[in-house]
């Protein structure tokens, strides 16, 4: 096993070189020293370990893995590409590791995969991944009123009907109950609320902040959309994306939306 220093990190050479190589074809990739990837030696009868693989991201979104290139310690070794945008049907689908990985003895043949696989992530990635998770947020918040319909109803005991159903025959429905009348007033105050909640629907967006972008794109039409800054989103967008910098991570906030992770936010307009 060859090695040689990386930003002060010992490493098998095979995978710098394999990592330069990458790097040539796309110079925007971040490559970092993969903390699972280790070979072990022995030397004057002392064991060490160098490392034989990088955790790759886009320089666009810093933060956000989008792949793994290492060696297999094969002789001779085995170039290996990892990503979400491989699938292997070598291996079964269960296996999260190999299902996404490509493999080649020839390290040209692994540089053409990794160009081709490693890529960041797209906005309608994440639109398709998470839509459920914000609907369900969205769907909450309109099941509190319907909660507290239920509530209001749900308090009412077969005693409370059975005396106000005697009532209502014999009093022409005036309730004299309770329970019953609070019901009833609560439903004739909230008759506008509760038409809302039948039809809440709300438009939202999902928008992702890069370092040298931002792009967002709406329920209603996911046609990508890209702006400079967070300045220059629609204002209905921005307003709200104000709150939620300042909100914390997955809290969703009523008629406002949630951040995410990696810069992700989806806004409810």
């Amino acid at each position: 096993m060859n090695r040689t220093m990386q930003n002060g990190v010992e490493m098998v050479t095979e995978v710098v070189t394999f990592m330069n190589e990458i790097k040539k074809k796309n110079p925007r990739l971040i490559f970092r020293v993969s903390e699972r990837m280790k070979y072990g030696y022995t030397n004057d009868g002392a064991y060490h370990y160098a490392y034989g693989g990088f955790d790759v991201y886009s320089d666009d979104a810093p933060h956000d893995k989008i792949g793994q290139i290492y060696l297999e310690n094969n002789n001779p070794y085995n170039y290996c590409v990892m990503s979400r945008l491989i699938s292997n049907n070598k291996y079964s689908h269960w296996s999260s590791t190999d299902h996404r990985t490509k493999k080649s003895k020839h390290m040209a043949n692994a540089i053409k995969t990794a160009v081709k696989s490693l890529k960041p992530v797209q906005l309608i990635e994440v639109f398709n991944e998470e839509k459920d998770t914000i609907e369900n947020a969205i769907h909450q918040s309109r099941n509190k009123l319907a909660s507290a319909t239920n509530d209001v109803v749900m308090r009412l005991s077969r005693q409370s009907i059975h005396v106000e159903l005697l009532n209502m025959i014999a009093m022409g429905y005036t309730p004299v109950n309770a329970d019953v009348k609070k019901a009833m007033e609560f439903i004739e105050n909230n008759q506008e609320k509760l038409r809302e909640l039948q039809a809440y629907d709300p438009e939202y967006a999902v928008v992702r902040v890069y370092t040298d972008r931002v792009e967002y794109a709406y329920k209603s039409n996911q046609d990508l959309q890209t702006v400079s800054d967070m300045s220059k989103l629609p204002e209905n967008i921005a307003g709200k994306m104000f709150v939620l910098n300042i909100t914390e991570e997955n809290k969703f906030v009523e008629e406002v939306g949630v951040k995410r992770h990696n810069n992700v936010y989806w806004v409810v307009l």
